[in-house]
């Protein structure tokens, strides 16, 4: 009589291993990039702020270059949202990889008696 085990089998183990590996790089590679976006939304921000105490009494141009860092700084936080959704969806399928890798076993010859 044969027992039923629900566990991955060798070679879909090294398929399972290997996706777990790829995602694991795109995910430390989205979070470097989300970083980087953080220090340019931040260097932003305080080139806005400088200029927005400054336009009391600034003419047109300065006004239109603070239009344009606050256009740069929506697109920006715009890119670093869509690229922290995708970090998350990674994060969420390493951990389902990370169980799948949990149960793998090795096959077991099941005896007849």
């Amino acid at each position: 009589m044969g027992t039923h085990n629900d566990t991955v089998a060798p070679p879909e183990r090294e398929d399972v291993a290997r996706r777990y590996r790829e995602l694991l790089s795109t995910y430390k590679t989205i979070n470097a990039e989300v970083a980087e976006l953080a220090w340019s939304l931040a260097d932003l921000e305080q080139e806005i702020a400088t200029l927005a105490a400054s336009t009391v009494a600034a003419g047109a141009r300065l006004r239109q270059r603070l239009r344009d860092l606050r256009q740069q700084r929506d697109a920006l936080e715009e890119q670093a949202l869509r690229r922290m959704d995708q970090a998350e969806a990674i994060a969420a399928e390493l951990a389902r990889l990370r169980q799948t890798l949990g149960n793998v076993e090795t096959p077991v010859a099941v005896r007849s008696e």
